[in-house]
């Protein structure tokens, strides 16, 4: 998984691992943790491997 921030924007990219290809759909719960981020509302998007459009995007609070 690789994270990143532009501006308040942070993009979250689920990427397969070389050798470790899956093929399923299944849940499962993704967790990142970003040190440092200025209080205001942030744009999350998720994206799977080298789609270009996002799977899931929301928007949080950081107080």
């Amino acid at each position: 998984m690789e994270v990143a921030l532009d501006d308040r924007v942070i993009s979250v990219f689920e990427r397969e691992q070389p050798g470790e290809a899956c093929r399923c759909l299944c849940p499962r719960d993704l967790s990142v943790t970003i040190y440092y981020l200025s209080p205001g509302l942030y744009t999350v998007r998720l994206y799977r491997d080298d789609e270009p459009e996002p799977l899931w995007e929301g928007v949080v609070q950081i107080k």
